[in-house]
């Protein structure tokens, strides 16, 4: 990985327009847990042609760097590009609303997962994320609800079996 970063480095020098070279290499600097380096390529990347996939990712960067306001912020950008409805637009509402749990602001993130089981009543991701929202605000027999349907699409998810056994014990 090291060696592809410093690859798409150098390439990046030669034409700085490379869009999809600074999205990779955002890519491969995420993966790398290098996140103050990925918000740069992938802010590069956007400022040259602003698109969602790219957005959503800067968004990930910004969230694990806990630039959770920044980050909502990037989400909503991106969905404001296109349809809430599609898979890439669950995908901004999942990670917008993961942003939101980690920021504290369970309705806002309430809202965000919501959005995607409406989009996708099967969601496996929108009912386990639900299951945790409602898991942090106490209601336990929702949360416990929210947890089996997941595990009805996905029965071996193991966070989902982890909080459900938490539930159990409250």
């Amino acid at each position: 990985q090291k060696l592809f970063s410093d690859h798409h480095s150098m390439k990046m020098c030669r034409d700085p327009n490379n869009v999809d070279g600074h999205s990779k290499l955002g890519h491969v600097l995420y993966s790398m847990r290098q996140y103050e380096r990925s918000v740069k390529e992938y802010q590069m990347a956007v400022s040259l042609r602003p698109n969602r996939a790219d957005l959503n990712n800067l968004g990930l960067s910004l969230a694990a760097m806990k630039q959770h306001k920044e980050a909502a912020k990037t989400y909503i950008s991106a969905l404001k590009m296109g349809s809430a409805n599609d898979k890439t637009g669950q995908s901004i509402n999942l990670n917008l609303g993961n942003c939101y749990m980690d920021a504290g602001r369970l309705q806002s993130a309430k809202r965000a997962f919501q959005k995607v089981l409406k989009a996708d009543p099967a969601s496996v991701g929108g009912l386990y994320s639900l299951g945790r929202v409602q898991m942090a605000q106490g209601n336990l027999t929702s949360a416990i609800d929210f947890f089996q349907a997941a595990l009805q699409h996905h029965p071996s998810l193991e966070p989902a079996l982890r909080q459900l056994g938490h539930a159990f014990r409250r």
